[in-house]
Parts: structure tokens; sequence; C-alpha cells
């Protein structure tokens, strides 16, 4: 017969390791959903520096041809 602290101790550290299981897969989507909000972040400012980029080479080309 299995002595009562072993099987204790045992539903002890299946506890234990549910529970980080548990909590390593809420911290693995919360990194997920960062990553996706730091990808977004990226896009949004890609597409703001473009439209900048775009902006700025017509109030260039204005200019050019203004001058010449």
């Amino acid at each position: 017969m299995v002595p009562t602290k072993a099987i204790h101790a045992t539903q002890q550290a299946t506890q234990l390791l549910s529970e980080l299981q548990h909590k390593a897969e809420q911290l693995r989507h919360e990194m997920i959903t960062q990553e996706l909000l730091v990808d977004n972040d990226f896009a949004e400012d890609r597409e703001e520096l473009n439209a900048l980029q775009e902006t700025q080479e017509e109030r260039t080309g204005k200019n050019r041809e203004s001058v010449v």
C-alpha cells in the first residue's frame, strides 16, 4: 500500500503542474497578442511613413516644376 504522504505529494505535484501548464498557455496567448499588436503598429507606422514620403515627393516635384 502506498503511504498517504506520497499520494498527497503526488496530488500536489499534479495540481502544480496543471496550474503551471495553464499559466504557460496564458502567457503564450499574451505574447502572441502582443506580437500581433506590435506587427499591426509597425504596419500602420509603415503606411503613415509611405504616405508622408509620397506627399513629400509630390511637394518636391511641384517645387522643381515651378523652378523650371
